[in-house]
């Protein structure tokens, strides 16, 4: 579900999408599980903690 909420907020191809997850977690050292919790509870509008906030505004920017 992560995967579709990237791609739809990124706009980007799935292939993207999937580094951008992965990128994610090497860096941040959480489990791809948790990052994409956080990824699907905030596209349903609940706040995110900081570090995966972070992480996946430099992976995308990368």
């Amino acid at each position: 579900m992560a995967h579709g909420v990237l791609i739809a907020d990124l706009a980007c191809e799935p292939d993207r999408a999937w580094e951008t997850l992965v990128t994610v977690c090497q860096r941040s050292n959480i489990k791809q599980r948790d990052v994409a919790e956080a990824i699907t509870s905030a596209a349903a509008g609940n706040p995110t903690s900081a570090v995966a906030q972070e992480q996946v505004t430099t992976a995308v920017q990368a």
